[in-house]
């Protein structure tokens, strides 16, 4: 079974830090991305019939960019930062739950 979700975390195809998170530059994510499954678009292939179309493919990179314009992540901190585990081969839960708090409040 393809697990498109896994492909994003592939030293392979990411390098060896595929399982931190790197800003890489944009050709780089073009290429290597399966995260839409954007190579199961093919017209030719019965007339367009099989193609798996991402329907909020656009409006989730919006809302992700929209998201990293506003967050600004030193002003938040983790309640217990040492708890947080990752878990890239996780099924459905790939990071540990975490509550953020501001870090003004930090003491």
């Amino acid at each position: 079974v393809l697990d498109i979700g896994r492909a994003g975390w592939d030293e392979h195809r990411w390098g060896v830090n595929a399982s931190k998170f790197v800003l890489r530059p944009q050709a780089e994510y073009k290429r290597n991305s399966l995260n839409f499954a954007d190579m199961a678009v093919d017209a030719k292939v019965a007339g367009g019939k099989n193609n798996r179309v991402c329907p909020a493919k656009q409006l989730s990179i919006a809302m992700g960019a929209v998201f990293f314009q506003v967050f600004k992540k030193e002003d938040w901190i983790a309640h217990s930062a040492q708890d947080i585990e990752m878990d890239p081969f996780g099924p459905f839960t790939q990071i540990s739950d975490f509550d953020l708090r501001a870090a003004t409040l930090e003491g």
